[in-house]
């Protein structure tokens, strides 16, 4: 602090006092006369405030960072966000990509679709020949090649006994059981593309390789009875592992 100096101006006393005092009514040491200490001056007023303007300026300084800091901090929470919504978006149109539905009886088409059965599905005479029997199960919709998914039977699925080879053999396989009146096969009919010899139908199955293609089946068709598998998406995904049930979601 500075000190303020003056005369006393009844006695002419030299007098100093602490700047602290200025404006105030004090008694002269010389003459104990009551005199008033001087204000400071204006060179005095601004070498004493300086200070005070220099916290101020921080404080905006601060005041302004702290801001920034929100505001990125906001703006980086929205692109979170955003991201987070994005992904969630991705994910139900990968669902919504799948031109299956589960219910509590089985499983159904949501869009026109044709099944590829894999090499050699087949019928048996048990149970009326209600059921035709595949080693996997893809389903693709009409005119959208990018909308399918893949049915295979898992380590819960049924098993059943192949048909007998040409050298009599048989084996026990996971199977997808497909209801025969929905998903029908027609005489074997085979053609070549590729190097793949397509074969439409065959109430045996075949022997003669490739996959077996069915006609386009309609929307809401029912394809499957209730049974375990694994649902396969079309980036080879894991979608549904259970038995369908009425409450079965896509996850």
């Amino acid at each position: 602090m500075r000190d303020i100096k003056f005369n006393c101006p009844h006695c002419g006393q030299h007098i100093s006092i602490d700047e602290v005092g200025s404006g105030y009514r004090v008694d002269c040491p010389n003459c104990q006369r009551g005199i008033t200490v001087p204000e400071v001056t204006t060179g005095q007023s601004k070498a004493a405030s300086w200070p005070r303007w220099i916290g101020i300026t921080l404080l905006v300084i601060v005041s302004l960072a702290v801001v920034g800091v929100l505001w990125r901090g906001r703006l980086r929470s929205k692109t979170n966000e955003s991201a987070a919504r994005n992904q969630a978006t991705k994910a139900e149109k990968a669902v919504s990509q799948i031109p299956v539905r589960v219910e509590k009886d089985g499983v159904y088409l949501t869009q026109d679709s044709v099944l590829n059965l894999g090499d050699s599905p087949y019928k048996k005479d048990q149970d009326g020949g209600k059921y035709l029997y595949a080693y996997e199960v893809t389903v693709t919709a009409v005119g959208a090649t990018n909308i399918l998914c893949t049915i295979r039977p898992n380590d819960e699925s049924a098993r059943d006994r192949t048909p007998t080879d040409v050298f009599g053999n048989s084996f026990e396989k996971k199977v997808i059981k497909l209801l025969s009146a929905s998903v029908a096969l027609k005489p074997a009919m085979g053609f070549k593309t590729g190097d793949r010899m397509l074969i439409c139908g065959g109430e045996k199955g075949t022997s003669l390789g490739g996959d077996v293609i069915t006609d386009e089946m309609k929307k809401d068709t029912q394809i499957m009875p209730t049974q375990k598998f694994d649902l396969i998406d079309a980036q080879g995904k894991p979608v549904l592992r259970e038995i369908p049930t009425a409450n079965a979601k896509l996850n």
